[in-house]
């Protein structure tokens, strides 16, 4: 049981600090907390806090003013069973900047995201899902405000996703997710997702997990505004990341992780348009951080 909850944790952390695995409130539409039966408790969920080096939005890695951007986030996710299968979740994150009025002129908003979702369990493995999102601020509230001249820094979006463990099916360990998100208000256009993973059990308290996603985007951006070069379709960012999830108490669990990270041709394309001080995406780097979660 404990091992279990270790995998569980270091998918929730995962999750919510950029990499699609088991679902994401705040980044892929997939439950962040995958159902299994029997239900012990109707409701559940997970908060957590940390510090990353980076700030991220779907594999895209936000370069400031000073090359750095670390970032502490922060995240709540609850999840209520209604039966063996079915179950509603919401999730709020907050993204805070630490040399957030040195980027852009001090125009780049710390991000925050709301997310309200219903996960369903298919079949052996299978959980799909489907989910509203709320962001306000990070790299979509820039576009939305200052690229297509929005006056505020919000977007929604609808989403759905499906997540598959193979682990229920014979092949331990290894999982898979898919996403689409289309963007309705503040930017408007497609984001999809993909990720491939593997987890396993260290020892009794430590466990691993490695996964690698790949973003893209159709009609995301504003190609227009302001002759700017943002509008690039393809391949946004592509990362590899590996979390070791480590008991430190009972339902405590920290979870230290290091990725590598690439801009994919559209953020290339994207980065283009401006003087190297000032592209808005890195074209690659090594984030890493940590992130201490209480499951209840």
């Amino acid at each position: 049981m404990q091992k279990k909850n270790i995998i569980s944790t270091a998918l929730i952390v995962a999750s919510f600090a950029g990499v699609s695995v088991a679902g994401t409130k705040a980044v892929v539409c997939v439950p962040a907390m995958p159902i299994s039966a029997p239900v012990a408790s109707a409701f559940s969920g997970s908060a957590a806090v940390g510090y990353s080096s980076n700030y991220d939005f779907r594999g895209l890695i936000l370069r400031d003013a000073h090359d750095g951007g670390n970032m502490t986030p922060i995240r709540v996710d609850t999840r209520y069973a209604l039966n063996d299968k079915t179950a509603i979740t919401t999730g709020a994150g907050y993204k805070a900047l630490w040399n957030r009025d040195d980027i852009w002129g001090g125009n780049f908003e710390n991000e925050f995201n709301y997310n309200l979702g219903l996960e369903h369990k298919c079949a052996p493995g299978l959980t799909t899902s489907v989910n509203y999102n709320l962001f306000h601020g990070g790299i979509p509230g820039f576009i939305a405000k200052h690229v297509n001249d929005k006056s505020h820094s919000i977007t929604q979006e609808f989403g759905v996703g499906a997540l598959y463990d193979f682990s229920e099916q014979g092949a331990k360990g290894l999982f898979a997710s898919v996403n689409a998100n289309y963007s309705f208000a503040g930017v408007t256009g497609w984001w999809f997702n993909a990720t491939v993973g593997y987890k396993k059990d260290i020892c009794e308290k430590v466990a691993a997990v490695l996964s690698a996603s790949w973003n893209g985007t159709s009609n995301y951006y504003n190609a227009n505004a302001h002759n700017w070069n943002i509008g690039a379709n393809g391949t946004q960012g592509m990362n590899v990341r590996l979390d070791l999830p480590m008991t430190v108490a009972k339902n405590l669990t920290l979870v230290p992780f290091v990725g590598a990270y690439w801009a994919g041709c559209g953020a290339l394309k994207d980065n283009r348009g401006f003087d190297k001080a000032d592209k808005m995406f890195r074209d690659f780097t090594v984030m890493s951080g940590a992130n201490l979660v209480y499951t209840f």
